[in-house]
């Protein structure tokens, strides 16, 4: 029978778990929507380091800035982030949706529209799944990038860079994860999905 850890780090790495599932197990968390931001990840040994793992990112109540015209600041933003590495497969869920704020999803200053062209801005989703999921890691997992950790994860050692075009080390993540985030570009997060705050979310090792 499979079974891994989950970490949790939320509210600025304030409040920090770790606890096992075995297969088909779950784990449910009742978060204050107060704490702005947060990372779980999942780790058959468990292993506590983060940046050696698939990471659930979550930024809840982001606050719009100006102009007023981008809405309240009501919108959750998450997405499946391998900037730093992958090691498991893991799957987002929105359910039970917060109520719908008025005005438009917004993420910077100014707004920007979903599904932005601008290379400036990272891509924005509706509220929906987001997933990652590697075959054959060990075949994936090619120099510059390398296997490490007791994960055996591939580090994605170019995913730090902030650069217009996307670092030759983050290309298979991309490639092989289009909608997750890949490396640290111009945007907050990368490729982000978006629902209502006060929603809540399943998320799935493994899958």
């Amino acid at each position: 029978m499979m079974q891994l850890y989950a970490g949790l780090f939320w509210g600025n790495f304030v409040i920090s778990h770790l606890w096992l599932l075995v297969q088909d197990g779950q784990h449910i968390l009742d978060l204050d929507a107060s704490s702005l931001n947060g990372v779980i990840w999942g780790s058959p040994p468990g292993n506590r380091n983060v940046s050696q793992a698939t990471v659930a990112s979550f930024t809840n109540g982001f606050i719009c800035r100006p102009p007023a015209t981008c809405g309240p600041p009501t919108q959750d933003i998450y997405n499946v982030d391998v900037k730093a590495a992958y090691n498991l497969p893991i799957k987002i869920s929105p359910t039970d949706l917060g109520p719908t704020p008025n005005g438009s999803p917004c993420y910077a200053d100014p707004c920007i529209p979903l599904n932005s062209t601008n290379p400036e801005h990272p891509t924005l989703a509706s509220c929906a799944d987001a997933a990652c999921r590697i075959s054959n890691l060990t075949a994936f997992c090619k120099p510059p990038n390398m296997l490490a950790g007791p994960d055996n994860a591939c580090l994605n050692t170019e995913g730090a860079k902030k650069e217009m075009s996307t670092p030759a080390g983050s290309v298979p993540f991309m490639q092989a994860c289009p909608a997750a985030s890949s490396y640290a570009d111009l945007g907050l997060m990368g490729v982000g999905h978006f629902c209502p705050t006060g929603t809540s979310y399943s998320i799935v090792f493994c899958y």
